[in-house]
C-alpha cells in the first residue's frame, strides 16, 4: 500500500519503515534513483549500476523477436541509387559522383 511522505527544506525524504522493513533496508544503504513514466523509482543498490539496471524495460521485448524487429529496421533503410556507387562502368558519369574542384574553371579574359 502507498504511503505518503513529505519532501523536506533540504529536498530529502524519509523511506517508511515498513518499506525499509520489506527491501532489509539500514542506515547508510544506497538506492538508485530514476523516472519512469513520471513517476519516481527507488531501486536498493547491492553492486555494479549496470547489473542493478539490467533487463530494466525488458518488457517492451515480450511480444517482439529481437532479430525479426533488426530485419524489419534493416528493411526500411533507404537503398535508393542515391546512395550506392553503383559499378565501375557508370563512376563519374554521376553527378553526385563529382569531386568538387576537379573541374578547371575559366580565368578573366
Amino acid at each position: 500500500m502507498p504511503v505518503k511522505v513529505t519532501v523536506n527544506s533540504k529536498n530529502q525524504i524519509t523511506v517508511p519503515l515498513t518499506i525499509r522493513n520489506a527491501l532489509g533496508l539500514g542506515a547508510g544503504d544506497h538506492l538508485l534513483a530514476s523516472v519512469r513514466d513520471g513517476v519516481i523509482v527507488l531501486v536498493p543498490y547491492h553492486g555494479d549500476a549496470v547489473d542493478q539496471l539490467g533487463g530494466l524495460y525488458s518488457e517492451i521485448w515480450q511480444d517482439e523477436d529481437v532479430q525479426t524487429y533488426l530485419d524489419r529496421e534493416r528493411d526500411s533503410w533507404d537503398t535508393s541509387p542515391d546512395y550506392s556507387f553503383g559499378d565501375e562502368h557508370d563512376l563519374g558519369q554521376r553527378s553526385h559522383h563529382h569531386v568538387a574542384g576537379s573541374e578547371r574553371v575559366p580565368g578573366p579574359a
